[in-house]
């Protein structure tokens, strides 16, 4: 009979140092089991444990591009398979009008964006949206493993504001001044001096807006009084009714 441990049990016999040696029981027969960890269906290792064992030591995840990844719970059962969990990243996309930022979005790796629309506040014209970092196709672009910068430029829209000079009667006394001013934009036109005339003393100031009828300004002049007195051929005027 083949001497093994089960049928030395119970039995002495003499180790190969020539000692006596009594088999009390036979040890307990160990099973190995393998954990093979994946990561996107590849084998990056693979780890034999014992049946015993309770815990393994576990394989670094390499980095992959644009993901956080983490192995899974599982317990030591058998021979397993342990795939690891891969969450996308999110980077920020700016949107940046004249080299300031004017929105900020959060989008995962590898999505689908769509580009924001030419930005419009009424008051300026603004180019359409443009970048080196990705390639737009459609007005969509796939998220990167980095963040994305987008930008436009403004300039300022000018409507046309008219000033207009009358007398007391509402009839022009000179020529209308044309001009243009940005939207939303306040204006306080000169007074100038109108032979005859007495000028206005206040200042009128208007907020432009995108219709020109409303872009108005009337200053209104009075007729001078004047007076004439003969005394030693020197003549009297008195202006403004003074």
């Amino acid at each position: 009979i083949k001497p093994t441990a089960e049928n030395l049990a119970g039995h002495t016999f003499i180790n190969k140092s020539g000692k006596m040696v009594k088999q009390e029981e036979a040890p307990p027969s160990v099973t190995k089991y393998t954990v093979t960890f994946r990561v996107n269906g590849n084998v990056i290792d693979t780890i034999s444990y014992n049946d015993s064992d309770t815990s393994i030591t576990e394989p670094k995840i390499p980095t992959i591009k644009g993901y956080d990844a983490r192995w899974p719970q599982y317990t030591l059962s058998g021979d397993i398979i342990v795939d690891a969990i891969l969450t996308p990243k999110e980077y920020n996309v700016y949107y940046k009008i004249d080299g300031n930022v004017t929105f900020t979005e959060s989008h995962k790796y590898d999505t689908k964006v769509n580009v924001r629309n030419t930005y419009d506040d009424g008051k300026n014209t603004y180019t359409p949206w443009t970048t080196s970092d990705v390639i737009i196709t459609n007005n969509t672009f796939t998220m990167i493993d980095s963040d994305v910068t987008f930008n436009s430029t403004s300039s300022a829209v000018k409507y046309a504001y008219t000033v207009k000079y009358i007398d007391t009667n509402g009839s022009e006394i000179s020529p209308q001044y044309k001009g243009e001013a940005a939207y939303d934009s306040k204006i306080t036109p000169d007074i100038p001096s109108i032979e005859g005339y007495v000028s206005p003393t206040e200042k009128i100031t208007i907020t432009v807006t995108k219709d020109p009828s409303k872009n108005i300004v009337i200053y209104v002049y009075t007729l001078m009084d004047i007076e004439i007195s003969e005394s030693d051929n020197i003549y009297i005027v008195k202006s403004g009714g003074i």
